[in-house]
């Protein structure tokens, strides 16, 4: 579904939403109020008065707001002079003098500047983005943006800033994003938004602005017009209440223009023209009432033409068409005439900025000469110690290097050598063992007394037993911890499983290790099937090289 209508139409009231929000405790001004000795609390009530003022009758209160200007700097109060500017600014720019406005800007900004004062620097900062904004430019828009915002953040933090004034912040992005159609990033500040409103406890005229946009941003993103309808009539419901003794809810009254202009678009969305040729006409009414938004009558004015053609009512099409018409050459016109020289404009900020960084430049390019060879001195003589220091900690890691490589080779060199005399030892043990088993067998033949022969048995396997003990007694000595690792791994193995761990590890074959122990080759061969049981070892897994690692 074409969603022309609302976008093209956000982009005009986003122009004119901005300065609304900037709108705090407007003062009450009696022209009959006197007082001997003028103090900066009289002046900014008057400077408040004046405002408001001056979106009704420019000339009027442009006038009041310049006397209020000379006072201030009559009470030498520069920050009070600051906030007067940034007043006149917005005025300029409610009253579509956008030149003008944009030159009050920067001279509040300068001055802010100069005072070093951070929440002057933020306001001037929000103002400046939103000229930018105003014009297209989208780069120094969400520059002077977002430095704002980043501004008030912080000043929130340190309680310099009021919650309003970091929702509306927050907001000026929501309404950017919204112009340039970044849905995305439109969600995200706008719950931002809503998620300050509630912790600031917001009031439901201020949350108002808010729940609009979000009507608007629900239509675009899953036309779901029921429920963006339905916020912007609870907008509604809230602002038509408010009465004129309400002073300070005065120009969020004037925000019904352009509820009524969302409510318009979205109903031609959905067909219904006759409804919205209704709330255009709604939204007209109150724009002349409150003498609020005139800009958006040329837009407000087509879009009633656009509702009568497709009602088949040419005649009221074609006059509001030509309505519409001369009230835009009337205002947009004499607009573009007014402030062609903003967009040739010099920026007085950045200019003073690079003014005064090209004479700090000057003052500094002698002192940096001077010390530009001292410098220089400086960074040789670095380089050459983190040099040497370089050269002798890699000299020094490559020989501990070595030196440590070295001692585990001489380390392994020496445990191999071991293993050998031990499997050596071994070896002979099992060769003697079978030298005294044929002696043995001859004995039993030639011997005819059975209690020798007998004896003789006993004495040779206590000697075999001996011989195992100090077989194990070296084994231990070369291997330290093997037994006691096997056990933290495998608690479950016997001292003879143990005993032919050992012997596995020296590589011995089945038929030795059967001499050594004293069981046949086969119970050998068993007893390494039992191991890898024990040991819970797959197929793939080698046995002896598992040993081996331990």
């Amino acid at each position: 579904m074409n969603m022309k209508p609302v976008k093209n139409s956000r982009k005009l009231l986003y122009v004119f939403v901005l300065p609304l929000l900037a709108l705090n405790n407007i003062g009450i001004y009696s022209a009959t109020f006197q007082v001997d000795k003028i103090t900066t609390a009289y002046v900014d009530s008057i400077r408040k008065e004046a405002f408001r003022l001056s979106t009704t009758q420019i000339d009027s209160g442009m006038l009041l707001l310049r006397e209020c200007a000379q006072d201030y700097i009559r009470l030498g109060d520069s920050v009070g002079l600051q906030k007067c500017w940034i007043d006149m600014s917005d005025a300029e720019k409610i009253n579509l003098n956008y030149s003008r406005a944009y030159d009050l800007v920067w001279d509040g900004l300068l001055l802010a500047e100069k005072l070093k004062d951070t929440v002057l620097i933020a306001c001037a900062h929000g103002r400046a983005g939103q000229l930018y904004h105003i014009f297209g430019q989208k780069e120094r828009a969400a520059f002077h943006l977002l430095t704002s915002l980043g501004l008030n953040k912080q000043l929130q933090k340190e309680g310099k800033l009021s919650g309003q004034e970091l929702i509306s912040s927050y907001f000026n992005m929501v309404m950017y994003c919204g112009s340039f159609e970044q849905l995305s990033r439109e969600e995200d500040y706008l719950d931002t938004c809503f998620m300050l409103s509630d912790r600031f406890h917001q009031d439901r005229i201020k949350r108002g602005y808010l729940l609009a946009e979000k009507a608007v941003l629900v239509s675009q993103k899953s036309q779901d017009y029921k429920q963006a309808e339905g916020m912007l009539l609870q907008v509604a419901s809230v602002l038509e209440p408010i009465r004129d003794e309400q002073a300070e809810y005065a120009e969020d009254k004037k925000y019904l223009v352009i509820v009524y202009s969302f409510m318009g678009d979205m109903q031609m969305l959905q067909g219904k023209f006759q409804s919205a040729l209704e709330y255009f006409n709604r939204s007209l009414r109150v724009s002349y009432a409150l003498k609020g938004h005139m800009a958006l009558r040329p837009d407000l004015l087509f879009k009633s033409a656009q509702s009568h053609a497709q009602l088949g009512q040419y005649k009221q099409a074609y006059e509001k068409s030509m309505e519409s018409r001369l009230l835009n050459d009337q205002i947009f016109g004499a607009r573009n005439l007014q402030n062609n020289e903003l967009l040739e404009i010099k920026n007085k900020y950045r200019d003073e900025l690079r003014q005064k960084d090209l004479e700090l430049s000057k003052k500094n390019l002698q002192l940096l000469q001077k010390e530009r060879s001292l410098d220089q001195i400086k960074l040789i003589f670095s380089v050459i110690l983190l040099l040497l220091f370089s050269s002798i900690f890699i000299l020094r890691s490559r020989y501990l290097r070595k030196r440590h490589a070295k001692k585990q080779k001489e380390a392994r060199e020496l445990l191999t050598q071991q293993n050998k005399e031990l499997t050596t030892y071994a070896l002979q043990f099992v060769e003697k063992e079978k030298t005294v088993s044929d002696l043995l067998s001859v004995i039993k033949k030639e011997v005819p007394h059975r209690k020798a022969y007998l004896q003789v048995i006993k004495d040779a396997e206590k000697g075999s037993g001996k011989y195992w003990d100090e077989f194990n007694m070296r084994f231990l000595k070369v291997n330290q911890g093997f037994y006691e690792r096997l056990r933290d791994k495998h608690p479950v193995l016997t001292p003879t499983d143990l005993k032919i761990c050992a012997l596995i590890k020296l590589d011995f074959t089945a038929k030795e290790m059967a001499h050594l122990v004293g069981i046949s080759a086969t119970s050998v061969n068993m007893s390494r099937y039992r191991l890898r049981k024990k040991m819970n070892l797959d197929r793939e897994v080698n046995l002896s090289s598992y040993i081996s690692g331990i």
